[in-house]
């Protein structure tokens, strides 16, 4: 995640904790040359990048719901058919076939860096943060799952798995043992352009996670990864976590990452029995799409990704409009204001969503529909929207993996470009949808 919505609460935070601290938007400065690869006329688009075609239209899917049974368990369904949840040969093939196309861009010289094994924010920006390395970390897991990478040998889960460690364990930190927010993808080391940036509770929450999910895949790794753990003062980042503050419309994040520490013991308290979200909540979809497909997801979490995802249905049957929110990059020759995003949809009504720049601005050239968020909620819910919206949305891709999304309010432009965020989200989501029946 490039957090970039806590600038001003980290600002506040440090400066109380004593630390001189340069808090800048990650992306000050453009990561690439941005052009349109399309400009779609009469509601659907089409277009050419490194010799593939993308076609997205309207075609409207049959109603969907979603029943909850006495026991919590849940069943998707559409106007003909139930769902069994259970797993054909064809389904997994072709959740194989769109991990293949993810782990694309983790190949070492475009999402990876082939000199330090370390996760690059995209091809031409090397760059990350530790929200990106976690991340990076559970797209190991899941090319893991998938049998898509052998275990030993060059580039293989324990080589580069055992690259991440190593940085960890090696990497310089901020002034109390706390952490940078942006490292070198090439070197391990500072990122120069942001070398007074501070980390932040979002990002280490995520990482920790991943860590805790890695130690119980590999044991074997388990005194390593404490090793990591223990040199960061986690503490002082837990003890910042607005996490009783569900009003917030950040509140998502703030649970997510608060998950993190809990797992870990650096909470005081338990987070993990709060009430399903209330009608009429303003929901960021990003961080609960993430705690489900990782199988953190407590009460709050399951009941807030069944209400976005129906909202997100609700506007798109309602307006006619793509709609699978979430954050992301935005393209800058939309909206040179707003390189990064955040989207938001009123549950469980689906009743508004809105868009917030990097900075709080409201960003009124209209969301982004995110190829991510379109393979999540198949991968999740299983339905009619969900496959819609990856048969619209899953031919995005190129052989550096999947593009970022559409701009819907801009007769669904294409935005072609390759991040991390994105290539991460749907191979957890390919291997949600073979590991779950």
């Amino acid at each position: 995640m490039r957090i970039v919505f806590v600038l001003l609460v980290i600002f506040v935070l440090v400066m109380a904790a004593g630390l001189a601290v340069n808090v800048v938007p990650m992306l000050q400065t453009p990561k690439a040359n941005f052009t349109p690869i399309s400009q779609a006329t009469g509601g659907s688009s089409s277009s050419s990048s490194n010799g593939g075609t993308q076609t997205v239209s309207r075609n409207f899917p049959s109603p969907v719901t979603i029943a909850t049974s006495p026991n919590g368990s849940t069943s998707v369904t559409n106007s003909t058919t139930t769902s069994t949840m259970t797993n054909s040969p064809a389904w997994d093939n072709q959740w194989l076939a769109y991990a293949k196309t993810a782990w694309q861009f983790f190949a070492p010289g475009f999402g990876v860096s082939p000199v330090t094994g370390l996760i690059t924010g995209t091809g031409y920006w090397h760059s990350f943060t530790d929200w990106d390395l976690g991340g990076y970390i559970f797209a190991i897991l899941s090319a893991e799952k998938l049998g898509l990478i052998s275990e030993s040998g060059n580039w293989g889960v324990n080589y580069r798995l055992q690259l991440v460690l190593n940085f960890l364990d090696t990497r310089p930190l901020y002034a109390n043992n706390l952490t940078y927010q942006f490292y070198d993808s090439d070197t391990g080391t500072v990122s120069t352009s942001y070398a007074g940036n501070v980390g932040n509770f979002a990002d280490e929450g995520r990482l920790l996670i991943s860590l805790y999910e890695l130690k119980i895949a590999h044991p074997d790794l388990t005194a390593q990864i404490e090793t990591a753990v223990n040199r960061v003062n986690y503490a002082y980042y837990a003890s910042q976590i607005p996490y009783n503050s569900t009003s917030d419309s950040f509140f998502s994040y703030y649970h997510y990452s608060a998950i993190g520490f809990e797992l870990w013991g650096f909470l005081p308290q338990s987070v993990s029995e709060l009430a399903p979200p209330t009608s009429g909540t303003m929901l960021s979809p990003e961080p609960v799409i993430f705690s489900i497909l990782e199988g953190v997801n407590d009460a709050y979490f399951t009941s807030a990704g069944e209400e976005s995802y129906l909202a997100q249905y609700s506007w798109y049957n309602r307006t006619g409009t793509i709609t699978a929110l979430g954050e992301g990059e935005y393209p800058t020759f939309v909206d040179a204001s707003a390189p990064y995003i955040y989207e938001y949809v009123n549950i469980p009504t689906g009743s508004q969503v809105s868009v917030l720049s990097y900075n709080g601005i409201n960003v009124t050239t209209g969301p982004e529909a995110f190829v991510k968020v379109g393979f999540a909620f198949y991968s999740i819910y299983r339905s009619s929207y969900g496959a819609f919206l990856v048969k619209e949305l899953g031919g995005l891709s190129n052989s550096y993996g999947f593009m970022e999304g559409v701009l819907t309010s801009h007769n669904n432009l294409v935005f072609n470009q390759e991040w991390d965020d994105t290539n991460i989200m749907i191979m957890e989501a390919c291997a949600y949808a073979v590991t779950t029946s």
